[in-house]
């Protein structure tokens, strides 16, 4: 009788902790964008990095930019200031998660 009493009280929890593992996973977005000049041509081989600004910690990833000037990550809520470097020029852009928005982070 024992048993069955402990193991009600320890199935509720594993329960209640994967309902709040699953709410959290739910607050993340996939953040999408390009880099481009000053004139709004693509920049290929840029390394784009995220940090953080608020939110959980996210490790220092670089992506490197293709032909197309896309890059992407999926990202859980918090700040981050998405931070592009092409050779010389610099770009910069805060973004708060959640959100739907593309963005467009212009080098100069």
């Amino acid at each position: 009788m024992l048993a069955r009493r402990v193991a009600g009280p320890v199935s509720a929890g594993v329960i209640a902790v994967a309902l709040l593992t699953a709410c959290a996973q739910s607050a993340s977005s996939e953040i999408r964008g390009v880099v481009v000049d000053g004139a709004g041509a693509p920049q290929s081989r840029c390394s784009v990095v995220v940090e953080v600004v608020s939110g959980p910690p996210y490790p220092e990833v670089a992506q490197v930019t293709g032909s197309d000037g896309e890059f992407s990550w999926t990202l859980p809520s918090g700040s981050y200031d998405i931070v592009a470097h092409c050779g010389g020029p610099t770009g910069r852009q805060n973004v708060q998660v959640p959100t739907e928005s593309d963005l467009r982070i212009t080098v100069e």
